[in-house]
C-alpha cells in the first residue's frame, strides 16, 4: 500500500488520540492530578517522539513536494481568513459557556470582575465589609478603609464598559480574542504574506493555550491585543517614519501599561533599541511621537495610583502586598528567590508542551536561530525569549492558569517566528529535505494542539464542575438570607482554596453570602449577621463528597 500524506496524518492522528486518551483519562480520575508530573511528562515526551519520528520517516521515504503552495498567493484570502476567525470565535464561545461554565476560575479572574463592577458603580474602591477576614478573596486589598484589588485598571474598565453595553462578561474574552486574531493576521500579512499569515493564524487559533486564555476572564487576551497593535504600528513607523504610526504605537503600549504594566516594559525594550539604531539624531523626535501616544494612558495610570494608594508612583500591588517575592528583580534577592523563579520557569516551559505543542520551545529556538543566521530576524522575534528571561525575575507562581499565562502576550510572536522560518526554508529551495521536514513537523504539532483541545476541555470541565459544587448545592436547597461558611478546599482533581470561591459582589447584598470558615472566630460572623442563617459546606471523611448543612439558625 502506498504511504500517502493522508495515510501519514491518519496514522499520526490515531496515535495522538491514543496517547492523549491514556494521559487525560488518568488525569480526570486521579485526585490532585497536578502532582502527577511523571505521567504528564511521559505523555508529552511520547507525543514529541512520535511526531518527530513519523515525520522524519515520511519525509525520508517520499519525494513528493510539500503540499503547502508556498510559491503562490492565496486566491480570495479574505474568505479563508473569515472562515478561520469564525471557527475560532465559535469554539471560544463554546469553551467559555459550556466548558468554563462562565465561572471566574481563580481569585485573579474574580478580582477583575469585582473591580469592573466597582468601576461600574462609579467608584474606584468599596467600603470594607464587616469582619473582612471572612470575605477577602486572594489579591484583594482591604486597607485604609478601602476595599479594592491589586490589579491595573485596564481590563476591569473594559469589563465595566461591556456590562454597560449589555454584553455578558463571559463573552468579552472571546470578542477580544477574535480581535487579536484578526490583528495578528493583518500583522503577518504586512511583514510576510497571505500564505504565512494563514499558517500562523491556524497555528495560533488551534492551540488550547490561545483558546482557553481568551475564553477566560484573565486579562492576558487584552494585553496580547495591545501588544500586537503596538508592534504593528511600530513596524509601520520604522518603515515609513510616519508620526501617526508612532503615536498610535505609543497609545497601544500605554493601554498595555494600563492593563499589564510589566508586560508593557518588556514590549518597549526592543523598540527602544530600534529607535537608537535608526540614528542618534532622530531619537528625540521618535521618542516624542511614541511618548505623545502613551502619555494619556500613563497619566491615567498615575492618577489611578494616586487616588487609590495616595502616591502616584505606588501601584496598588506594592501598596497592598509589599512582599519582595511578588516583584521583578527584588524577588531574586530574597531567600531562595532565584531557585523559585527557575523552578517556575521550568514548569511554565513544560506547560507550553501541554497547552501549545510538545516541541514548541525547541521549534521556537531553532526558528529564531535560523532567522538570525539568514538575516531575516526582526525585533519582535525576540519577544518570547525576552518574556521567559523577564519573568525569570519574578518568584511568584502564576497560580490557577491555562498554560504558562505569563508568556501569553509573546505567544503570537513565537508562532510568527516558527511559521515564517518554515515558509522561508521551503521557499529557499536550497534545503529541500529540511524544508519538508520542518513543514510536516509544524503540521504535526498543529494536529497535536488541535486534538488536545477536547481533552483539555474534558479535564477543565470536570475541575470546574467539582469546584462549583457549593453553588449548585445552594441552588438545590433554595437557600435565602443565608451565609455559607466554606470549611475546606473544594474539588478533588484540582482543589480550590476556600477564599478563591467567595463570590459576594461589591456590597454583600446577595441573598446568599459565602465566607471562609475560621473556626473559633465564626462567632464574630454570626454576631455580624444575626438576621441570616449560617450554613457550613464541608468535606466528608471519604474526601470526595461535600455536604451543605445548617449550622446556626438566625439569631432574630
Amino acid at each position: 500500500m502506498t504511504y500517502t500524506v493522508g495515510t501519514h496524518y491518519l496514522v499520526l492522528l490515531i496515535l495522538i488520540v491514543g496517547i492523549l486518551w491514556i494521559g487525560f483519562s488518568g488525569a480526570v480520575t486521579t485526585p490532585g492530578y497536578k502532582a502527577e508530573q511523571l505521567e504528564r511528562f511521559v505523555c508529552q515526551a511520547a507525543l514529541a517522539a512520535v511526531t518527530l519520528f513519523l515525520t522524519c520517516c515520511y519525509c525520508l521515504r517520499t519525494k513528493r513536494p510539500s503540499p503547502l503552495p508556498v510559491d503562490y498567493s492565496l486566491e480570495r484570502p479574505e474568505r479563508v481568513f473569515t472562515a478561520l476567525v469564525t471557527a475560532y470565535v465559535l469554539v471560544a464561545i463554546l469553551i467559555a459557556y459550556f466548558v468554563l461554565q462562565t465561572f471566574p476560575n481563580s481569585g485573579d479572574e474574580y478580582d477583575y470582575v469585582f473591580q469592573g463592577m466597582t468601576f461600574l458603580s462609579g467608584r474606584l474602591w468599596n467600603d470594607p465589609p464587616v469582619v473582612p477576614e471572612f470575605f477577602k478573596v486572594p489579591w484583594m486589598i482591604i486597607k485604609d478603609n478601602k476595599w479594592t484589588t491589586q490589579y491595573d485598571p485596564g481590563w476591569p474598565s473594559v469589563l465595566a464598559l461591556a456590562i454597560t453595553a449589555g454584553l455578558p462578561t463571559w463573552l468579552v474574552g472571546p470578542v477580544v480574542g477574535l480581535t487579536s486574531l484578526i490583528t495578528f493576521i493583518l500583522l503577518v500579512r504586512h511583514v510576510e504574506d497571505a500564505v504565512t499569515a494563514l499558517v500562523c493564524a491556524i497555528a495560533c487559533a488551534a492551540t488550547p493555550f490561545f483558546l482557553f486564555n481568551t475564553a477566560s476572564y484573565f486579562n492576558h487576551g487584552l494585553a496580547g491585543l495591545f501588544g500586537l497593535l503596538f508592534v504593528y504600528f511600530a513596524v509601520r513607523h520604522f518603515e515609513t517614519n510616519a508620526p501617526i504610526a508612532a503615536i498610535l504605537a505609543g497609545g497601544f503600549i500605554g493601554a498595555l501599561a494600563l492593563t499589564r504594566s510589566y508586560s508593557a516594559i518588556l514590549f518597549v525594550l526592543p523598540v527602544v533599541v530600534m529607535i537608537f539604531r535608526s540614528g542618534i539624531k532622530t531619537v528625540p523626535t521618535k521618542a516624542l511621537w511614541f511618548g505623545l501616544g502613551g502619555l494619556p494612558f500613563v497619566i491615567a495610570l498615575l492618577t489611578y495610583n494616586g487616588l487609590v494608594t495616595g502616591n502616584a508612583l505606588l501601584p496598588a500591588k506594592s501598596w497592598g502586598y509589599p512582599e519582595p517575592e511578588l516583584y521583578p528583580l527584588t524577588s531574586l534577592f530574597t531567600e531562595n528567590g532565584f531557585r523559585k523563579s527557575a523552578a517556575n520557569t521550568v514548569s511554565y516551559l513544560f506547560e507550553s508542551s501541554e497547552y501549545v505543542w510538545p516541541l514548541f520551545a525547541i521549534l521556537y529556538l531553532a526558528a529564531l536561530i535560523y532567522r538570525v543566521r539568514t538575516n531575516k530576524a526582526h525585533f519582535y522575534d525576540g519577544y518570547p525569549l525576552l518574556f521567559v528571561i523577564g519573568f525569570l525575575a519574578f518568584a511568584a507562581d502564576a497560580g490557577n492558569r491555562y498554560g504558562p499565562r505569563y508568556y501569553f502576550e509573546a505567544f503570537p510572536f513565537a508562532i510568527l517566528t516558527i511559521c515564517s522560518a518554515t515558509v522561508h526554508l521551503l521557499r529557499s529551495h536550497r534545503h529541500v529535505l529540511a524544508g519538508r521536514i520542518a513543514f510536516h513537523l509544524i503540521a504535526s504539532q498543529i494536529l497535536v494542539g488541535a486534538t488536545a483541545v477536547p481533552f483539555i476541555a474534558w479535564l477543565q470541565y470536570t475541575i470546574i464542575t467539582e469546584r462549583t459544587d457549593v453553588f449548585r448545592q445552594v441552588e438545590r436547597q433554595r437557600l435565602d438570607n443565608a451565609v455559607v461558611l466554606i470549611s475546606d478546599r473544594t474539588g478533588v482533581l484540582s482543589p480550590m482554596n476556600q477564599d478563591d470561591l467567595l463570590r459576594n459582589g461589591i456590597d454583600l447584598s446577595g441573598a446568599v453570602l459565602y465566607a471562609v470558615d475560621l473556626g473559633p472566630r465564626n462567632n464574630e460572623l454570626i454576631e455580624s449577621f444575626p438576621d441570616r442563617d449560617i450554613w457550613i459546606y464541608r468535606r466528608e471523611e471519604n474526601g470526595r463528597e461535600r455536604t451543605l448543612a445548617k449550622a446556626y439558625p438566625r439569631q432574630r
